[in-house]
Formats: C-alpha cells, structure tokens, sequence
C-alpha cells in the first residue's frame, strides 16, 4: 500500500474498448517503462505518450496512429483443468464468486453434509470408478448418445490419497438440483441458498470439464506498431474458441461447460492481415504490485508448503478474528493487508525475542526459552514439520521418534505457558519468573503493543 505508483498510459481505439485498450507502464526511477506483456521501451516513449494525453487547442486530444500486424495464427488444443483440490477450489470461489476461504469452507461443509459434494479437505484429484459414472450419466442426458462419444474422455487424473477430488455426489447439474428442492423430490437438512447452489455449480462444471474432450482455440499473434514512440509490442491472444460460432459443436470441447475460458477481442477480424487504429491516449497513476486475495494467499501458501486441506481456511480465518489482517476494495476487488496489530505481533515474534532486553524480562531461564520461539513460527520449521507428517503417512519416519523430538522442543515452553497446571507452591521464588514468562508470551511487552 504504501509502494510507489507508476506512470501509465492506455492508448484507445475503435472499435477496441478498455480493458481491451494498450496500457505501457513506467516504472519509477528505472529509466524504462513496461508493457504488461513484456516489452520494454525507453523513456522517451513514455515523454512521447504523455504529449498525446495532454489535451490540444479546443480541448480535444491529438489521435495518435498505432499499426497492428498479424504475425501468425494457429488452431491449437486447449486442455481441461482437474478438478477441485481444497485450494484451488477456494482461489476459484475468491476469484469467481468473490467468496472468502471461511465462508467457501462453511458452504462446501453444508453441501458434504448433505450428501451433494464428496469430501472438501483433500488434496488429491483422484477419480474413483462412481465419479466416472457420475460424469457419464450426466453426459448422456444433457448431450445424447452421440454427445456422449464426440465429448466424454474419462480421466483417474491421479492414483491415491486418503480422499478423491471435489466433486458432485450425483449427476445433477445447479439448474436441476435447485428445481428437485423446490419441489421437495430432494430433501436438505437445513436451508440451501443460492451462495449454496453457486459454490455447487462451479464445482459441479469442474468436474464435468474435467471429464470431457479438449478444446480447439484459435490464437494469433500480433506485432502493434506506435512509429512516433518507437514502440514495438508483440501479443498472443486467444480469439476463438471451435470452429464453429455456436451451438454444441465439440471442437468447443470441455469449454461448453465451463465459461471460464476468456476469448479476447480480435485486432484484426474477419481475415485482415494489418490495420491502422487512430487512438486516443490517456494518463493515470498505477500502482505496480497489488497486495494478495485470500485465493492469492491459499495459492501461496501451497506453493511454500505452509498448510494443508484441512487447514487452509482456518489459518485464514484465524488472521481475520484476530484483526491481524483486514480486507480492503481496490479496483472492484478485495485484497487483503495486515493490520498494525499484525504488524506488531509479527515483529515481535520472528525479530524482537531473537535478543529480548534482558532488563526486561530478568530471568535467563526466561530469556533462553523466549529466543527459541523465533526457529518455532518460523518458516521452514512449519514445512519441516508438514514433511515429517508427509513422511510418517508414507512409512518414512516412526510417529513416536517425531512426537518426541517435537515434545523435547516444546515442552519446556509448554510447560511455562501452563504453569498453573504445575505442582508449584504459590508465593514460592519459583513462581516469580514464571509468572514474568506467563506475562510475555500472553500480551506483548508496552512498548510493543503501545501500551
């Protein structure tokens, strides 16, 4: 929040619209500026540009000329996605039905309960034998027999796991589910809503694009040319998705279910091979990096080996009650930023116990015990540990060595965390710097927290 923003520019022509139109990036300080696909330009260009988006005599912008060259075009073969894992179903939900972690959680825990989804906590995209029959029954009677050959590629998509993937329990897609309810041939112990029926649907059209042939999409490549700027961009979009404009074409593939799949506007249509926009340039300030979603986050925290199904969310979750984060509208989306709270606790855990004042806390039993918390929120201890578990369920380690090195770590400061469970006598010179210790660890010293 508190990075630079970055000069930026949108060059605009019809019939392109934004977010359709150009945008070129300058980077504070660097000397270069940056269109989003890669291309880098000298400043100059940026001084050039900002000449157009200054308004002339009468008030009205100069148009500045921008030639588009297609540079090739191929049809290629687009591949469907696996279905839901934990985290990819809540980036999805985030990123789609604008849902939190807790709240996509609380859904899909409904939607399992009610015998609709399989299990929401797992990591695996395993198919079992029934989600194959699953797919095909709901295959047969949306597209036919025919339909049936030209578009059902089963797939296991993996093998093992304590659980498969997300997928739904029966072959009833959110339009006909919503209707069996309605007319009570489909009971639900409790009350479904349509936040209910959203998370279904986009897990229901997952799994069936999951099972389902690829798609043909056509790209082209273009070389957009500003002569004045000295500007050379080169672009790849997809234009088309079948061969065919509409109708159940199954060169359309698994994309007939699943919507998600943005066709970009063609610069050049109907077979044109170059062509000459007049556009309008405008400035405005962009900020160069935007904070995390809470998809963003869970994606994240996949990839660093931080949390598992069952605990995605609940990390999550935890941050928010704890006002350590907060969510904030920028551009029509939610991010989330840390609190100073946040802030504060953070610092206080990872760097201010590394050498706590000694004036302070006055014990050096207390002083031992609170320079190993930082190696504990660490990190790397929080991916070792995931690895160890990872290795005990695969045979690799015994559970009681790990239990023990885990208890040899923490059990002193266990055990001071939970002194009143202890056989100590009140008053006695024992409970003193315990009690200090109990202190610490339970609220961050004055000048930590401000008071």
């Amino acid at each position: 929040l508190d990075g630079d923003e970055a000069s930026a520019f949108v060059v605009r022509a019809e019939p392109l619209t934004p977010p359709a139109g150009r945008c070129i990036i300058e980077e504070p300080g660097s000397g270069h500026a940056y269109h989003p696909v890669g291309a880098a330009v000298p400043r100059e260009a940026a001084k050039v540009l900002d000449g157009y988006a200054k308004p002339g005599e009468g008030g009205e912008r100069p148009l500045l000329k921008v030639r588009v060259e297609l540079k090739g075009e191929s049809w290629e073969k687009i591949q469907p996605p696996p279905p839901y894992t934990t985290d990819s179903l809540l980036l999805d939900a985030n990123r789609y039905l604008r849902l939190s972690a807790a709240e996509t959680m609380r859904l899909a825990q409904n939607l399992f309960e009610w015998g609709l989804i399989t299990y929401h906590r797992t990591d695996s995209t395993r198919v079992s034998d029934r989600g194959l029959q699953v797919a095909r029954e709901w295959m047969v009677q949306s597209f036919g027999e025919e339909g049936l050959r030209e578009l059902y590629r089963p797939r296991r998509w993996g093998e093992g796991g304590a659980h498969e993937a997300i997928r739904p329990v029966r072959p009833l897609d959110a339009e006909r589910l919503s209707l069996l309810i309605e007319e009570g041939s489909l009971d639900v112990s409790g009350t479904i809503t349509q936040r209910h029926i959203r998370l279904y649907d986009l897990i229901f059209r997952r799994f069936m694009a999951s099972q389902m042939r690829e798609a043909e999409a056509l790209k082209k490549a273009y070389r957009i040319v500003i002569d004045v700027a000295d500007i050379v961009v080169e672009e790849e979009r997809l234009v088309a998705i079948g061969r065919e404009p509409s109708g159940l074409d199954p060169s359309r593939g698994f994309t007939l279910v699943w919507p998600y799949l943005r066709v970009q506007r063609d610069l050049l249509p109907g077979g044109e091979k170059a062509r000459i926009y007049e556009a309008v340039v405008e400035r405005f300030k962009s900020r160069v990096v935007y904070p995390y979603t809470q998809g963003d986050i869970i994606d994240e925290m996949k990839r660093r080996g931080i949390g598992r199904p069952s605990t995605y969310a609940k990390i999550v979750d935890t941050l928010f009650r704890r006002r350590y984060i907060m969510e904030i509208d920028m551009t029509g989306r939610r991010y989330v930023v840390a609190t100073a709270r946040g802030i504060k606790v953070c610092e206080y855990l990872t760097e201010y116990l590394r050498d706590p004042p000694p004036a302070y806390y006055g014990d050096q039993r207390i002083l031992a015990v609170l320079r190993r918390i930082p190696s504990l929120v660490d990190e790397e201890r929080t991916r070792t540990l995931e690895k160890e578990m990872d290795e005990i369920e695969a045979g690799l380690k015994e559970r009681s060595r790990v239990l023990d090195g885990i208890y040899e770590e923490i059990s002193e400061l266990a055990r001071l965390i939970n002194y009143s469970q202890i056989s100590i006598t009140k008053g006695s010179a024992a409970t003193g710097w315990i009690e200090g210790f109990v202190s610490c660890v339970r609220g961050a010293p004055p000048e930590i927290t401000g008071g």
